[in-house]
């Protein structure tokens, strides 16, 4: 099978005759650094929403209104928000 020039590199970069010593330094390195970023750059945990409430779609503003009230599934939820933008729309 005769290889292009990209699988051919491609092949170089998948396949190494390298002993498993370079491949334990690499792991280790590559370890080192992720632990190191996460020492240098701490995550931030949120305790509130990832998305603020302003900007939710309206399904998603409605589920959150609908949910503090009672137990409504999303099917419910949806049929609500539809049943919204019709009247909406006839009132216009």
């Amino acid at each position: 099978m005769e290889l292009t020039p990209n699988s051919h590199w491609v092949s170089r970069l998948m396949f190494h005759d390298w002993s498993h010593t370079t491949f334990t330094i690499l792991y280790a390195v590559v370890f080192i650094l992720i632990v190191t970023t996460f020492i240098v750059v701490p995550p931030r945990w949120r305790s509130t929403p990832a998305v603020p409430s302003a900007k939710l779609n309206p399904v998603m503003k409605l589920r959150q209104q609908t949910l503090g009230a009672g137990n409504l599934d999303a099917r419910m939820v949806v049929r609500l928000w539809v049943f919204r933008r019709l009247s909406e729309r006839r009132s216009k």
